[in-house]
């Protein structure tokens, strides 16, 4: 296994000009670059942040958000798909707009939906080489799922990955004990050490599986872990874990790419999980929301103020006039880049990293409850708000 040097920075992040909302999204002429900055990185130039995406019309506007964000992508395989024979056209999508792959990931997502592999599964090492082969610096094993206390599944993960003597990132789908329980939590952390290969954890939950506080503590002790970590398959709390140490977080462009789903319960009719409708981010508030419930606070008296977006999509408008999935996403991971720098900032300590996250969840929380004393209305404050203040408390 080739050993990885250099943790010591996270790469520059490069903010585009803003363009009004109404045009194609397009290149910009000029470029801002902010450090983003962390005590950790994979390897030198790698961005922190990353946008996990699946649909393959999805592609290209990831890749220009890429290009325009300086963010890397985890392109993901669909749960019926052959990860192989799909990963070639999933890459010249992006190539053609974002043309250097070279911080891409590849997801082949068996761990996922109504046919997931489990347990002790043997990874293909021609699904390792494909990726590599395709200019990848670091190519994510087809891992399997891992249920609560499948210590077995974890080893067996770590100890193939460790053999493999290739630039490889172990992938762990984890059941959401591995975090939340005090034993696995230490379990999982003394066999990343011990297998010395870096890991990315993809989490399990039927909502958000860091809006629980013992969820937190667990990836907050595994992010001390000493191979690099990363989150893959999150939301907003990726920015969360790399001020906490995690080397890279991904955020799904969709509902379903923000975490792990639990295995659908077929229906009668050999249904399962349906996504949801379209979510929108709203920076102020620090969460994301549907659409229609955007729209319907718009129509609130003095509320505008609060769903007011500066990204490249919206101009200043506020979030509500976004309807459409892909122009929700495109905004929403261009605003979260913003965040992440104006949260993270440059070359900061790790303590003021983790302070400014702090500060961040508390000031959107008051803003939350400001629009629900204005309009009545309940907003929702999300879990992870909460989730994450007692570990900032106990610095832990």
């Amino acid at each position: 296994m080739t050993e990885l040097d250099g943790h010591d920075l996270f790469t520059a992040l490069g903010l585009s000009p803003i363009a009004a909302p109404s045009t194609p999204v397009v290149s910009p002429s000029t470029e801002r670059t902010p450090l983003y900055a962390s005590g950790r990185e994979l390897y030198a130039g790698r961005p922190a942040i990353s946008v996990q995406v699946m649909q393959p019309g999805h592609i290209p506007t990831v890749g220009q958000i890429c290009l325009d964000e300086g963010l890397a992508a985890v392109l993901t395989s669909g749960t019926r798909s052959d990860p192989i024979r799909t990963i070639g056209d999933q890459v010249a999508r992006l190539r053609e707009v974002a043309r250097d792959v070279t911080h891409t990931l590849a997801d082949a997502n068996r761990y996922s939906g109504v046919g997931r592999v489990s347990g002790v599964q043997n990874l293909d090492v021609g699904w390792v080489d494909a990726q590599l082969n395709l200019g990848f610096e670091y190519a994510l094993t087809d891992s399997p799922y891992i249920p609560e206390r499948d210590f077995a599944a974890v080893d067996s993960i770590l100890d193939q990955v460790s053999r493999m003597r290739r630039p490889v990132i172990a992938a762990l789908p984890i059941a959401n004990w591995w975090l939340r329980d005090a034993r696995g939590r230490t379990t999982l952390l003394e066999r990343i050490n011990r297998a010395a290969v870096p890991v990315a954890l993809m989490v399990e939950h039927a909502k958000d599986p860091m809006g629980v506080v013992d969820v937190v503590r667990g990836l907050v002790a595994i992010l001390a872990a000493e191979p690099p970590v990363l989150l893959l398959r999150s939301d907003l709390s990726a920015i969360g874990a790399c001020a906490y140490g995690a080397v890279g977080g991904a955020i799904g462009t969709t509902t379903g790419l923000r975490h792990i789903y639990p295995k659908p319960k077929l229906d009668k009719k050999g249904g399962g999980y349906r996504d949801p409708q379209v979510a929108v981010f709203v920076p102020q508030l620090l969460a994301y929301m549907s659409v229609s419930k955007a729209a319907d606070l718009a129509q609130h008296p003095g509320i505008d103020k609060f769903l007011e977006c500066a990204c490249h999509r919206c101009n200043g408008l506020g979030v509500e006039w976004i309807t459409e999935e892909v122009v929700a996403f495109d905004h929403s991971l261009r605003a979260i880049s913003t965040f992440a720098m104006s949260c993270l900032g440059t070359l900061k300590s790790p303590q003021e990293t983790k302070a400014g996250w702090s500060r961040a969840l508390e000031l959107a929380q008051h803003k939350h409850l400001d629009i629900e004393g204005t309009t009545g209305v309940e907003v929702g404050i999300p879990k992870f708000f909460g989730a994450w203040r007692p570990v900032h408390a106990t610095g832990e």
